[in-house]
């Protein structure tokens, strides 16, 4: 028998726009979310506290994803920009460019060395994650909508 008796233990409060993108450490841990506020947020997941805010993107954080090192975390933003974070010292690793438009999606391979992004400029670039080199492009004749794995 399936249990169905779920109750809500924290709501977290701190982002002042929509929540837009949200992954968990493997650790069970952490909490990260991205938002429409320009911020990336970190969360204790056992207490609800919020740990840290990265900031950096100038529009909205679209996407987010956890590369399988557990402690690169790659965001997409409105800003056509891609940022990769050190989610040990929270700093800022570089900014990825080359998007003309609004990044839509990114997530990272599970062996980590390729991100991947997609962007309402209709493409999909894969990206070297070691040192933010383009790698290729495949360009879609239609709109690449939120959400895509690999």
């Amino acid at each position: 028998m399936i249990q169905t008796n779920w109750q809500c233990v924290h709501t977290l409060h701190g982002h002042s726009c929509s929540v837009t993108s949200v992954v968990i450490t493997p650790d069970g841990q952490t909490v990260v979310s991205g938002s429409s506020d320009s911020t990336i947020k970190l969360w204790n997941l056992n207490t609800g506290q919020e740990i840290h805010t990265l900031s950096g993107h100038s529009q909205g954080v679209t996407s987010i994803a956890l590369a399988p090192d557990r402690q690169t975390l790659a965001s997409g933003s409105k800003d056509k920009n891609i940022k990769l974070w050190n989610l040990s010292t929270k700093e800022e690793i570089y900014t990825i460019t080359g998007h003309s438009d609004i990044i839509t999606s990114v997530v990272i391979s599970p062996d980590g060395k390729t991100l991947a992004s997609a962007s309402e400029d209709t493409t999909i670039k894969l990206w070297n994650l070691r040192n933010g080199e383009e790698i290729r492009t495949l360009k879609w004749p239609v709109e690449v909508y939120y959400g895509f794995d690999i």
